[in-house]
């Protein structure tokens, strides 16, 4: 079993301080309207993502995470996002998010949602005392889940919302990763492949919708249903 020697309390520091601005990245998804920034903020929440990948792999003693950070890396941080910059290319978008509720109102929301993150964590340790990592972990991957659910809930644009749904995936890969120390190789395969998978076809929809609606406003194309 490969392993380094690294005092815990430092290895902890570490992991919240890269949990921390996963964390930050999902405020600015919802502070910031521009679609481009939008992708370079996920590609950025990644890279944390695979950091803390990496220390789990390299001194929590699981070799295998080492591939489970690479493909993050490969995936998340250059394949995901170049796919979303020709995407946006091709579909020649407005640069702008369209929101359903401003800014400032949903970053309160957002705060809302990390504190309740913080005490549905504190509930959850106070009956299950195995997680070998720090509880802020389970506190930031938890809250970005919500975030993400709430991006999906309060953007317009069809592509914005496939953003907040990578964004749920990538919360949920935190505590998978960190919190239990690896999950099964083939599960961790599994998820990576099948996000790869969900953004071709994603991308593909998007392409068609815009082709036959001229629009990706998911607003506008509810109205169609009348």
């Amino acid at each position: 079993m490969l392993s380094y020697s690294l005092d815990p309390k430092l290895l902890n520091q570490l992991i919240d301080l890269f949990a921390a601005f996963i964390l930050v990245s999902s405020f600015l998804v919802l502070a910031i309207k521009r679609l481009y920034v939008h992708v370079r903020l996920y590609a950025t929440q990644s890279f944390f993502l695979a950091l803390v990948a990496f220390l789990v792999a390299a001194f929590g003693g699981e070799p295998h995470i080492f591939i489970a950070a690479a493909l993050t890396f490969i995936f998340k941080v250059m394949l995901i996002p170049f796919l979303f910059r020709r995407i946006i290319n091709r579909l020649n978008v407005q640069q702008e998010a369209q929101l359903t509720l401003n800014v400032p109102a949903s970053l309160i929301v957002a705060a809302g949602l990390v504190l309740g993150a913080d005490y549905l964590t504190r509930t959850i340790l106070e009956t299950n005392q195995t997680f070998e990592l720090s509880r802020n972990v389970l506190t930031v991957s938890l809250s970005v889940v919500l975030m993400g659910l709430f991006t999906m809930v309060t953007r317009k644009k069809a592509l914005t919302q496939v953003i907040g749904f990578l964004t749920i995936e990538n919360g949920l890969f935190l505590a998978g990763i960190a919190i239990t120390a690896g999950m099964p190789m083939i599960v961790e395969l599994g998820v990576l492949f099948d996000v790869l998978v969900a953004v071709f076809i994603m991308g593909v929809l998007l392409y068609r919708i815009n082709e036959t609606f001229d629009t990706i406003n998911v607003e506008k194309l509810t109205k169609l249903k009348g």
